[in-house]
């Protein structure tokens, strides 16, 4: 017959196996996600003011752009503003799409070397 003190204590005893380098991985796994989702959190907020600078940058070449046909009082005039704004255009996309494989790169290597470092330390 068990008392009353055996049947609290017996939880406890079952857990005693429980090897510390079982909690301590989870400590290292929580740890890493952590520093993880901080690092993407932090390359993500770069990401963004880089994008909205180059909103803002889209925006200024649309008001020069205005102001050019504004002033301009020739059908050739505005024909030449035409062609500057769309060479700019064109030279920005493709800034764009350095960018974008740029920023993807940067946010794949921020995942994979904390994968990396939560993979070593399950082995560990």
């Amino acid at each position: 017959m068990t008392t009353k003190g055996d049947d609290r204590t017996a939880p406890l005893a079952a857990l005693s196996w429980f090897p510390e380098a079982f909690g301590n991985l989870g400590k290292k796994q929580y740890e890493t996600a952590l520093a993880m989702q901080k690092e993407l959190l932090d390359t993500f907020e770069q990401i963004n003011h880089a994008w909205f600078a180059r909103a803002q940058s889209e925006i200024d070449l649309a008001a020069e752009f205005l102001g050019k046909v504004a002033e301009t009082r020739s059908i050739p005039g505005v024909a030449t503003a035409c062609q500057e704004c769309i060479s700019k255009q064109l030279e920005m996309l493709s800034e764009d799409s350095r960018r974008m494989l740029a920023d993807g790169e940067r946010l794949l290597r921020a995942g994979t070397r904390h994968l990396a470092d939560s993979a070593t330390a399950a082995v560990n």
